[in-house]
């Protein structure tokens, strides 16, 4: 039994010089491509081309994107806006750390410490240590 690729090719015997004619011309006609000086400007033309033009929507959306996030975040903080909570108080205070720390040791059932109170006292001590020995030295 012949194959259909047989059959097709015995009924189409007579085109196979006329293909071959064809092929020839287009084969001659063909020849090696000369060789093009690449310079820094084709280089870069090509570049913008593949990487930009041919997606200039897509950069297109994505830099109204960015501009409407510029907006936004301009529009949030005006003038008239507070400084971010980073800028108004770079250190925590201690008194307000401690008293924080004390709540949660108060929270877990932990022995609350009173280091602020004992810190304030040593503090005027130390001052009225101070004073004294001006006085003592002025006397």
């Amino acid at each position: 039994m012949k194959s259909p690729k047989d059959i097709l090719l015995e009924q189409h015997a007579d085109a196979v010089p006329a293909l071959d004619k064809i092929r020839k011309r287009v084969v001659a006609g063909l020849t090696e491509p000369e060789r093009q000086n690449v310079t820094v400007f084709s280089f870069l033309h090509e570049a913008w081309l593949e990487l930009f033009w041919r997606a200039r929507h897509v950069w297109g959306g994505l830099a109204t994107v960015w501009a409407l996030l510029f907006v936004l975040s301009a529009a949030e903080s005006g003038p008239g806006s507070p400084a971010p909570q980073s800028a108004q108080s770079p250190a925590p205070s201690m008194p307000v750390w401690e008293r924080h720390q004390n709540a949660l040791r108060a929270e877990l059932g932990l022995p609350v410490e009173h280091r602020a109170q004992e810190r304030d006292t040593d503090k005027s001590a130390t001052i009225h240590q101070s004073r004294l020995l001006r006085r003592f030295e002025n006397a």
